[in-house]
């Protein structure tokens, strides 16, 4: 709030999902109901809205630690640079000021944001190293390629270690 407060006009927060009844009335939030529908268009609904920052803040719980790195990818496939919270899914994707921003403190969070906004060249350039990383490192065709050799290298290592058994 007192981001928003400290940039009154200059910045508005778009929120998708749940708020608290101060947030969903505030004069620089957008809220959106939390979406019901297929992937398909919840892609749509998030690529036909104007974003400059994606924020994907978490509360340090054991349950938000076992989350996957899907909000940067998300935001990356948009070329939106993204401030996240530290996890240990966006520790392994984001390079710090390069692909995103990774926050601990209010203070960390704050920073980043006002380096973003203050600069729209570097919001371009973080969005766009985000998107590169991303498909370079993440599309279907990398996974689907690792994936292949996980399987791979697991099946030779079960017929290493098979034992016979009553049936062989």
């Amino acid at each position: 709030m007192e981001f928003l407060e400290a940039h009154a006009g200059a910045v508005e927060l778009h929120l998708w999902g749940c708020a608290t009844e101060n947030l969903k009335t505030h004069p620089y939030v957008r809220f959106r109901e939390a979406f019901k529908g297929d992937y398909h268009e919840y892609v749509r609904s998030i690529q036909s809205e104007p974003m400059d920052i994606g924020l994907a803040p978490l509360e340090p719980l054991h349950f938000n630690r076992a989350k996957s790195a899907l909000k940067w990818k998300e935001y990356a496939a948009g070329s939106v640079p993204s401030v996240l919270s530290r996890i240990p899914a966006y520790e392994r994707v984001v390079e710090e000021g390069v692909t995103g921003f990774i926050c601990d403190t209010p203070s960390q969070w704050r920073m980043a944001l006002k380096r973003l906004v203050g600069d729209a060249a570097l919001r371009r350039r973080v969005g766009e190293e985000a998107r590169r990383r991303m498909t370079d490192e993440y599309c279907l065709e990398k996974a689907v390629t690792r994936w292949g050799e996980v399987l791979s290298s697991v099946s030779r290592e079960g017929k290493k270690t098979k034992k016979p058994g009553p049936f062989t």
